[in-house]
């Protein structure tokens, strides 16, 4: 697919409503169940249940990372998008140093959408599992055992594994399994739920234009 490039950049947020009526996005008002780590059973917002979140997302197609952001967006997070799994590290090194337990060199460059800086927070890293110059499962291992990354990590993966199939993603470290294409609301409940080693099921809303 195409990559993205260019200069770091700030997309403008879409109202919640326009938003979901452009893209199909299903209403995400059955997300008040949705907890995040440490709020114990205090609802969130259902219309945005990511609200005050940030991720990274990163996927080799410009489209697939323009939706997704979007998603991320109507759930009141915000995101920063990269366009292929070797991009992961150097852009923590730039940006999220915290999130690393070694060091080295900064590097790399990304789109910021739904606000101008994210103060070094990092809640969840989606990596779609087929790209071009390094896969979701390498980059994966790579921030878990070279790099010591705690963060979740999500594997939004294109084809149709049964769970004895999901299993090695898993235990290479990946926190859940997102089948695509997905929902905003799928998108919500697999950046947050605990416990870990989870799979969320893919039906999805606008037509197949998602993430694929």
């Amino acid at each position: 697919g195409s990559a993205a490039g260019g200069d770091t950049h700030v997309e403008s947020i879409p109202q919640r409503r326009s938003l979901g009526a452009a893209m199909g996005i299903a209403d995400v008002d059955d997300s008040a169940s949705i907890r995040t780590e440490g709020e114990g059973d205090a609802e969130v917002d259902p219309l945005r249940p990511l609200a005050g979140m940030h991720f990274i997302a990163v996927d080799d197609e410009a489209l697939n990372r323009r939706v997704v952001a979007r998603m991320f967006q109507s759930l009141g997070a915000t995101v920063e998008t990269l366009s292929d799994g070797d991009e992961v590290v150097p852009h923590l090194r730039a940006l999220h140093p915290h999130v690393l337990a070694a060091g080295g060199s900064a590097g790399g460059t990304a789109a910021v959408a739904g606000a101008a800086g994210s103060s070094g927070r990092l809640d969840g890293i989606v990596l779609d599992n087929s790209m071009h110059r390094m896969s979701g499962l390498a980059c994966c291992k790579l921030l878990r055992r070279e790099h010591g990354v705690a963060t979740r990590i999500v594997l939004a993966s294109g084809a149709t594994h049964s769970d004895a199939e999901e299993a090695p993603f898993l235990d290479a470290g990946f926190d859940a399994v997102l089948r695509k294409p997905f929902d905003a609301a799928q998108l919500a409940r697999a950046v947050v739920a605990r416990p870990a080693a989870v799979v969320v099921g893919g039906t999805h809303v606008h037509g197949g234009s998602g993430p694929s």
